[in-house]
């Protein structure tokens, strides 16, 4: 078996693993799962998750949508991504000044407002 094969089943039981997590769990269960995948700094198999969510943004809480779009940034910047995470972040940094404020953890939002001066090139908004 080559590497890429390797790769691609890895991403197929990744994808049987979500599939089943989304039927199990719900959309907020996929997004628990991507966040602590990238709490463990497990950031590759989180953008597995983000990506295989994408086009089902509609079917997310508002809630879940602020998540999904602040991890996914932060997943992208982790990964060197930058103008992908910025996109991202910016518009999880719009919605979250929307929102209450409890649904984003405090180290989040610094690490999203961090994320972001950086981005930028500059200075972070605590």
């Amino acid at each position: 078996m080559t590497c890429g094969m390797k790769q691609t089943s890895g991403r197929v039981i990744i994808a049987a693993m979500l599939a089943s997590l989304v039927l199990s769990c719900g959309i907020g269960g996929v997004i628990g799962s991507g966040i602590s995948l990238y709490q463990q700094r497990n950031y590759r198999r989180a953008m597995i998750v983000w990506s295989d969510l994408e086009g089902h943004e509609h079917e997310m809480n508002r809630k879940g949508y602020l998540r999904y779009l602040v991890y996914r940034g932060l997943t992208h910047y982790r990964l060197g991504h930058r103008e992908v995470a910025l996109r991202f972040l910016d518009r999880g940094n719009i919605l979250y000044r929307e929102s209450p404020p409890a649904w984003l953890p405090a180290h989040a939002v610094t690490e999203m407002n961090q994320a972001m001066a950086d981005l930028r090139g500059t200075a972070a908004v605590l």
